[in-house]
């Protein structure tokens, strides 16, 4: 299991010391960044250097200070920092980092002997900032020539340089740690034990300065069982663009941990869904929840498909097979329903806001309920597909419905459209980081509408705050987050104790609202 080493990232020792007590029971080593450390802290730091080491107690130690290029902070000669690392080395620090670029590596090889004769092992590290180099496993076999361990940490720009960090850390034999900076490089760090790392590195829950992407302590070892992930450990995982605001991770693990089960769930930001299926094959992930903007995609790359995914063409779950497919659930038409137990009955207008796959559930389950729909998109040609789409299937199923028709964004007409009863608001426009969006900005209400945002992540979002100062009932998506995650886990839970069968909804679409 890689080890947990936290990044003391404070500009003075003092409040290093006190990130250390604060985290000591979750961590087995930590990496001093000097290069962050006030200038008056460097020097007292190489009157006594070994006094500092003695003051981490039992915990190992890594000697780091980390030039910008690297994306450190050290601002001074490449000299000065040489003679700094040189003037450290009677600590006596477990590992030291030794940048290997081969720009004025000759220097560096003289401080690695110098290092090693101290009786420190050596991390030979590279850093990536803008992408992740193509010859990434060549690069680590040559970084474990110079060093005990090799580093790559490298910015990933998408999931297809993520699955390239994966197999780079498979097939390196020597020790290593190989990890993705930035919110595409998260499950990087949630997985080291996948990439077989030697150690994960993680900050403080108060810093933003050690690299982009880290993890807190407590939050890898309490949300995401590290230490007890292991051979028989099996992953799960959200997917979308954005995914850092999802509540998915905290309600599927805590579960997981609830009920015993030995499993893992990672948000996976995902800007290419066809890219995300090799990744997702190779972990390989046991199930998947999906979310915007890839609904549609999943349904699509789905071996077989549940009645609500054939209905609505997208699908928010996925399930691996014994033969390595998987089977696509749509769990939304039942998420989104359940909040409105009691208020369908006085309905007699819908409107939907956006074209994607949220919005093909709610419209699919408003219409199989028997409730006119006029569906609203910033592109109207999307919304008049989704009514095609959607209408025309009905009809061949023989499911009861009313035809939903398509109309351009409330507020922008000439103001003679009837008024809805609901408002279903289905697009990401207001949710974080984008808390100020409204998707309809022009639209007056008039204070008898329900209007329901499936948002949840803010809970308030600005079009809900104007509905509720106009007297609406309002609606967030808390309600549909809690009703689909429920119904996703007992599919998970199937995988988890059983193998074989469907793990589809056998249940039809038709009585949805009884």
């Amino acid at each position: 299991m890689p080890e947990i080493c936290l990044c003391l990232t404070a500009s003075t020792m003092k409040e290093n010391y006190a990130h250390i007590a604060a985290y000591r029971s979750y961590i087995d080593l930590v990496e001093l960044r000097v290069d962050l450390l006030d200038p008056d802290e460097r020097t007292q730091l190489q009157r006594n250097p070994d006094n500092v080491v003695r003051s981490f107690g039992d915990l190992r130690s890594i000697l780091t200070v980390r030039r910008q290029q690297d994306g450190g902070a050290w601002t001074g000669t490449e000299g000065e920092r040489l003679s700094l690392v040189r003037a450290l080395l009677p600590g006596g620090f477990s590992w030291v980092d030794v940048e290997a670029d081969p720009q004025g590596f000759e220097q560096r090889q003289a401080l690695v002997r110098e290092a090693r004769a101290k009786g420190s092992r050596i991390i030979a590290s590279r850093h990536y900032l803008e992408g992740v180099p193509a010859d990434l496993s060549h690069e680590l076999v040559r970084l474990l020539d110079i060093g005990d361990c090799a580093k790559v940490a490298a910015r990933p720009n998408g999931v297809s340089d993520v699955l390239q960090l994966l197999r780079a850390g498979r097939s390196c034999a020597g020790p290593h740690v190989v990890v993705g900076m930035g919110s595409y490089g998260v499950p990087t760090r949630l997985l080291s034990s996948v990439l077989a790392n030697l150690f994960t590195f993680t900050s403080p829950a108060s810093s933003t300065l050690a690299a982009p992407g880290h993890i807190s302590p407590d939050t890898l070892h309490d949300l995401y069982a590290h230490a007890s992930c292991g051979q028989e450990t099996r992953y799960f995982a959200v997917v979308g663009n954005p995914i850092a605001h999802s509540r998915s991770p905290e309600y599927h693990n805590t579960r997981f941990r609830q009920d015993g089960f030995d499993a893992v769930y990672v948000p996976v930001r995902v800007d290419d869904f066809s890219s995300f299926m090799d990744l997702a094959c190779e972990l390989p992930l046991q199930g998947i929840s999906v979310t915007v903007p890839h609904k549609e995609a999943a349904a699509r790359c789905a071996a077989h498909v549940d009645d609500g995914v054939s209905a609505t063409g997208a699908c928010n779950t996925l399930i691996r097979r014994d033969d390595g497919a998987y089977d696509g659930v749509n769990t939304d038409i039942e998420g989104l329903l359940r909040p409105l137990d009691g208020l369908l009955e006085g309905i007699s207008a819908a409107m939907v806001l956006g074209a994607g796959g949220a919005a093909r559930a709610a419209v699919f389950a408003l219409m199989t309920c028997g409730i006119p729909v006029r569906v609203c998109n910033r592109t109207r040609s999307r919304a008049e597909t989704l009514v095609s789409d959607l209408n025309s299937l009905c009809e061949r199923r023989g499911v009861r419905f009313v035809p939903a028709v398509a109309d351009d964004l409330p507020g922008t007409g000439d103001g003679t459209e009837e008024p809805p009863d609901l408002i279903v608001q289905t697009t990401s426009v207001g949710m974080h980081p984008d808390i100020d969006g409204d998707p309809i900005p022009a639209y007056r209400f008039r204070g008898s509408e329900t209007v329901y945002d499936v948002i949840y992540t803010p809970p308030m979002t600005a079009l809900l705050r104007r509905a509720e100062t106009a007297g609406c009932r309002t609606i967030n998506g808390s309600g549909m987050f809690d009703a689909q995650a429920a119904a996703q886990y007992r599919l998970f839970t199937n995988v988890l104790s059983y193998k074989g069968g469907s793990y589809g909804n056998s249940e039809g679409t038709e009585d949805l609202c009884h």
